[in-house]
């Protein structure tokens, strides 16, 4: 059981939240409480959140409310705030209070249970959702819209000038450059704030994108890299490359990382046969590589 728990958690630390589900629902524990509230997380952190709600409730269902933690409980009241069940949420603190009342999270946290309820009492809208929701909405919403909205939420920078709020950015953009839209990854790349470690492997990937507007974002990123991998990278892509907007914008890179290189006008990359006669020039000279 502990191994299956570890190797869920392990595969949720690098994005592969799915898989961790099938794992946990193809076990023999299924009914274990411990895998109950693991299949929630994972459903909560995949923004699937009535699906966690339901679970958490019918654990509680099992164990009665007295049997399970403040925090825990605390977390269910969230989850019923974020889904709009306001009475229900406040009944769940109101259980906190009485059942767990003596308890030291509760106690240290009493200040924040308190104002949670009167927002509840008041109707108050939720107006801004915890880094943990957010991530699970651009994981899993199923609107790009809600998915760039989540990802522009998390990159405002909320969350402080602290090595917590980095670690939520850099997890944002990472699940943002593997988005399915366009719109999405783009963001991503362009949010992307440079890590000499990383740095040629993320290049490396923005370069192939399917996307010629996230091609080009990955440009500006290769800028910063040194001139020897920029023009290994670029030159790579630019004989390949069949979006002249990109093409040209990759033969701008080159020339910058180069200090010179081919000189070219307009016209001779609108079509594949001139951008075939660019490459060859660039090839003739060596991609410019004896200038670095």
């Amino acid at each position: 059981m502990d191994e299956l728990l570890d190797k869920a958690a392990a595969m949720a630390n690098v994005e592969a939240h799915a898989d961790a589900l099938l794992a946990l629902e193809g076990s023999a524990f299924t009914q274990d409480l411990r895998v109950t509230m693991a299949r929630a997380d994972l459903w909560r952190d995949l923004g699937r959140r009535h699906e966690a709600l339901a679970a958490m409730r019918g654990v509680r269902e099992r164990l009665g409310a007295a049997a399970i933690d403040p925090c825990t409980l605390f977390d269910l009241a969230e989850l019923e705030r974020l889904e709009g069940e306001r009475a229900a949420a406040r009944r769940t603190i109101a259980s906190i209070r009485e059942l767990h009342g003596a308890a030291a999270w509760t106690r240290a946290n009493a200040a924040q249970l308190a104002r949670v309820d009167g927002q509840l009492a008041a109707a108050e809208p939720v107006r801004a959702m915890s880094a943990r929701d957010l991530l699970g909405n651009l994981r899993g919403a199923p609107d790009p819209a809600e998915r760039l909205a989540a990802l522009r939420a998390l990159l405002d920078g909320h969350y402080g000038a602290t090595a917590a709020a980095a670690a939520v950015r850099e997890r944002a953009v990472a699940i943002a450059v593997g988005d399915a839209a366009e719109a999405v990854r783009l963001a991503g790349v362009v949010a992307w704030r440079f890590d000499a470690e990383l740095a040629r492997d993320f290049v490396a990937l923005a370069l192939v994108d399917t996307s010629p507007l996230v091609r080009r974002a990955a440009i500006a990123h290769a800028d910063k890299l040194a001139p020897s991998a920029k023009v290994t990278l670029l030159s790579a892509r630019l004989i390949q490359e069949d979006d002249a907007d990109v093409f040209l914008a990759l033969h701008d890179g080159l020339r910058r990382a180069t200090g010179g290189g081919v000189a070219i006008a307009p016209l001779d990359i609108a079509t594949s046969a001139g951008r075939a006669e660019v490459i060859a020039r660039w090839r003739a000279v060596g991609f410019g590589k004896e200038a670095q």
